[in-house]
């Protein structure tokens, strides 16, 4: 549906960190297939992000001048990533992908 399409975290994970040359890999982490708006009245207020169920980190965002999207530099290699965004109108949706 649209509203999934506008909701569900899309994950892309690349195996090689651009910022740490060893033992890293990026998380690029965007707002659904369709971008999500970021208006006073509609926002994603943050995004929390778990490997195996451990909770790693939070992206806290305000609907002023950003972009629902973040980007992590992983040590981890192995794992199951969790991404959960919450979004102030539809609640809190989830995508896991494997690292």
């Amino acid at each position: 549906s649209e509203l999934e399409k506008k909701h569900i975290p899309v994950i892309t994970i690349i195996k090689k960190c651009g910022l740490i040359p060893e033992g890293c890999q990026d998380v690029h982490v965007k707002m659904g297939q369709i971008q999500h708006p970021m208006e006073e009245k509609h926002y994603i207020s943050h995004i929390d992000f778990y490997i195996d169920s451990e909770f790693i980190s939070r992206v806290i965002l305000t609907p002023k001048n950003l972009n629902p999207a973040a980007a992590l530099h992983l040590k981890a290699t192995a794992g199951k990533l969790s991404v959960i965004e919450l979004c102030n109108l539809h609640g809190a949706w989830i995508k896991e992908e494997n690292l």
